[in-house]
């Protein structure tokens, strides 16, 4: 059976002001998350496998009539894919029988700790097998702005803003004549948007009135940072530094 598959996300500019109304410019990565379902051994369990590469690094067992936890690697991990989950059969309960016919393997193109879109891609997997939308479901289950939902279902990339009447977002050019000397640097360090969020008191939804616009022009010495406590993109080098091709493709046709 053909895996389903959704790109990972780099956003380059907006950060965390995009909630209130900011215009966003991201880019849809080549990397990203694939889902396949596997045929189920076992109609009393419902197995969840994540892998990183060939690295597992995360499993959960659950039982498929309560969604009671089984067994599990990550507690905190486990509840939040059972609310997921809980949240699709809401929106579809037909989706329940499909759901447990079947056992799950993931694969991250990317490690979970760079920020790319472990959490969003998995809302956008979910959200087409189920066939609900998946703006709808990530609004159901995140208080973030839904732009790396979006960057999820692209092919090129996109600016994303949120109005009163909801999200929009169209595709864009993106090909700065800087863009042979972008490098990525991780940090070393993970920050959970979700934690973040509510600690920077950033959880108010936007308004037109207060929307603050945001220019993309960009100088030749730029400096973005992609998610706080996560990752950096430079244009200058340096021993940390690696370029961005190195790691991955940037973004989807974005020429």
């Amino acid at each position: 059976m053909k895996p389903f598959f959704a790109h990972g996300k780099l956003l380059i500019s907006a950060e965390y002001m995009v909630l209130h109304g900011s215009l966003a410019l991201a880019l849809p990565l080549h990397k990203g998350q694939t889902l396949q379902r596997l045929r189920s051994e076992d109609r009393n369990v419902f197995s969840w496998d994540a892998y990183e590469a060939e690295n597992l690094w995360f499993s959960a067992k659950f039982n498929p009539t309560t969604l009671g936890i089984i067994e599990t690697s990550d507690q905190e991990k486990a509840e939040n894919l059972r609310f997921l989950i809980k949240t699709l059969i809401e929106m579809d309960p037909s989706f329940q029988r499909e759901l447990f016919t079947w056992d799950v393997e993931t694969v991250l193109g990317f490690s979970p700790k760079w920020g790319f879109g472990s959490s969003s891609t998995l809302i956008a997997l979910m959200a087409e097998w189920a066939e609900v939308n998946p703006l709808d479901l990530h609004f159901r289950v995140s208080d973030g702005s839904g732009y790396d939902v979006a960057c999820a279902l692209a092919e090129r990339p996109i600016h994303y803003k949120l109005r009163e009447d909801g999200p929009h977002y169209r595709h864009v050019k993106f090909n700065p004549p800087f863009a042979k000397n972008l490098y990525f640097v991780w940090l070393g360090k993970k920050q959970s948007t979700a934690e973040h969020l509510v600690d920077g008191c950033l959880l108010r939804r936007p308004s037109a009135a207060r929307a603050i616009r945001v220019p993309f022009r960009m100088a030749r010495r730029l400096r973005i940072g992609i998610s706080r406590g996560e990752c950096t993109v430079q244009n200058r080098r340096s021993e940390r530094c690696v370029p961005a091709n190195q790691v991955m493709t940037i973004c989807c046709n974005c020429r």
